[in-house]
Parts: structure tokens; C-alpha cells; sequence
């Protein structure tokens, strides 16, 4: 089992005038399994945010998938397109 000294979780959230928000992290003896379990958590509260602001008429689905490095990341999708995003980058 492979333990990550240091891991950041990011969460980059369009905001409506077009330009980007970044909330950061910082995850120490992690596994990549508790990571997926970390990234995943974060990106279903997101979607279940926007379904509540939404009043469920955007339906934000999560796709999560095997990014950078081989660590989970996730993208939120509403109306169609990419609201919010999950990743990971490992700390040197």
C-alpha cells in the first residue's frame, strides 16, 4: 500500500462573472484510497450544493476519473457543462 507524504486537494468553482475560485488542502499519510474516498466526499457535497441552490432543476452530475499522477479528480457538471472540479497535486 503506497502512502503519500503530502497531497493538496484543490477545488477550482467557476464563479458567474467567468473567472475561477481555488480552495486548497493539504492531506499528509494518505493512501490512494483515502484519497479517491477525499476527493469523491468533496465532489458529491458540491453537487448536492448545487442541486439545493438549484432547487433540483440542474440535476449536477460527478464524473470522477484517474487524473495527473494517477490521483482522483472529479468534475462537476450542471446545465451541461463544468461548474466545479476536484484534483489532487502531490506536495514536494
Amino acid at each position: 500500500m503506497l502512502i503519500i507524504d503530502k497531497v493538496t486537494v484543490t477545488t477550482a468553482k467557476q464563479i458567474p462573472d467567468n473567472d475561477v475560485c481555488f480552495a486548497h488542502n493539504v492531506c499528509t499519510a494518505i493512501t490512494k484510497h483515502e484519497l479517491f474516498d477525499v476527493v469523491k466526499n468533496r465532489a458529491m457535497a458540491i453537487a448536492k450544493e448545487l442541486d439545493l441552490q438549484t432547487q433540483g432543476r440542474s440535476q449536477a452530475g460527478v464524473e470522477m476519473m484517474e487524473g495527473q499522477e494517477g490521483f482522483p479528480c472529479a468534475d462537476i457538471r450542471s446545465y451541461g457543462k463544468i461548474m466545479d472540479q476536484v484534483f489532487c497535486t502531490e506536495e514536494v
